[in-house]
C-alpha cells in the first residue's frame, strides 16, 4: 500500500499559499498549513475551504522562531491526521 504524501505550506492561508494549497491538495496531496499564532480568521478560512470541497489540517507556528518550526515538524504525525477527520 502507497502512503499518500504530506505537503506542508507555510502561509498556506494567503493568497499565494492558498492557491499553492488547493493545487497540492488536487495532485493527491494531504495538506497541512502553518499559519501565525496571532491570526485570529484561520477557523473560517478552513470552513471557507471545506466548502468548496477541500479538508486541510492547520497549526499556528511563528516562523520566525526557528525552534517552534523544529518542534512542528518534529510533532506527532498522529496530531496531523486529528486535525483532518476527513484524512
Amino acid at each position: 500500500m502507497a502512503q499518500q504524501r504530506i505537503a506542508v505550506v507555510t502561509g498556506g492561508m494567503g493568497g499565494l499559499g492558498e492557491t499553492i494549497s488547493t493545487k497540492m491538495a488536487d495532485a493527491g496531496y494531504r495538506v497541512v498549513v502553518t499559519y501565525s499564532p496571532s491570526n485570529t480568521k484561520y477557523k473560517s478560512w478552513l470552513e471557507d475551504l471545506k466548502k468548496r470541497g477541500y479538508s486541510f489540517a492547520a497549526f499556528p507556528v511563528d516562523v520566525v522562531d526557528y525552534d517552534a518550526c523544529a518542534q512542528a515538524v518534529r510533532g506527532d504525525p498522529e496530531r496531523v491526521r486529528r486535525r483532518s477527520t476527513s484524512w
